[in-house]
């Protein structure tokens, strides 16, 4: 699954390029700052998988118009839970502080909704999400209880995402109609907070919750009905929003 999202990642033109490229250099930069004369830039670096749950915020209301003036509400949208699971590297940057680079696949999450103005219509659409994010982590202490040391954090990452959806499909008087499917990037950022377990020398558990804004998803622009086609006048969009529990594992090599 991530292999298929790296190989899909790409940057859309220059403006989101010039976006990483300031964001990875304000990490660097940034960094420099707590390194001394005598050391590398990083030191200890890891390895990282993670998976676990993404429950997603309201979208609030999506609206689309078809043929003025018909204009289609669908109000106090959920669309639920997706399955999230991500790699990345990392380093320490000093003794409280780590960089990480890390893409994560958010599959799962489904739009399903009856608009008031259209009862008894079923609007169904999947949506996922991929981001690229570059973090920072700040180590708080480290504790010890039965031997094993427990270092809770505090983390926030920026970079960008590409969110999808699949064709709306919905039927209108017993006829399947249906909108088309779209794929669009946007900004993407996180703040996070867990703990860290060492295990051993080499592995650390990690347990985090991340609150994280992966921009809007945005409905395709061809309205589909019979063996017609028209465009949208407008078409519908929403944030996905979602508070996210996961666990993860670094291998320090």
């Amino acid at each position: 699954m991530i292999v298929r999202v790296i190989q899909n990642f790409e940057l859309p033109g220059t403006s989101m390029r010039f976006l990483l490229s300031v964001v990875l250099g304000s990490v660097l930069s940034l960094s420099a700052t707590y390194v001394r004369a005598d050391q590398s830039l990083f030191s200890d670096p890891y390895f990282k998988a993670e998976f676990g749950q993404s429950l997603s915020h309201d979208t609030g209301n999506m609206e689309f118009l078809v043929q003025s003036p018909n204009l289609v509400i669908l109000d106090d949208n959920d669309i639920g839970n997706a399955f999230t699971g991500g790699l990345g590297i990392g380093a320490k940057i000093s003794d409280s502080f780590r960089g990480e680079l890390l893409i994560n696949h958010r599959r799962g999450y489904r739009l399903q909704k009856d608009p008031p103005s259209l009862p008894n219509t079923l609007f169904d659409a999947s949506i996922s999400s991929s981001s690229l994010m570059v973090g920072g982590f700040y180590d708080i202490t480290t504790i010890k209880l039965a031997g094993v040391g427990i270092t809770p954090n505090l983390s926030g990452a920026i970079g960008v995402a590409l969110n999808r959806i699949s064709e709306t499909e919905f039927y209108l008087n017993s006829v399947r109609e249906e909108i088309s499917g779209n794929r669009n990037y946007d900004l993407a950022w996180s703040l996070g907070s867990g703990v860290g377990i060492n295990l051993s020398d080499l592995i650390d558990l990690d347990v985090t919750y991340r609150y994280v804004n992966l921009g809007s998803f945005k409905s395709g622009s061809l309205y589909n009905v019979a063996s017609s086609s028209s465009d949208l006048i407008k078409r519908f969009e929403a944030d996905i929003i979602a508070h996210e529990f996961l666990v993860g594992v670094r291998y320090k090599f």
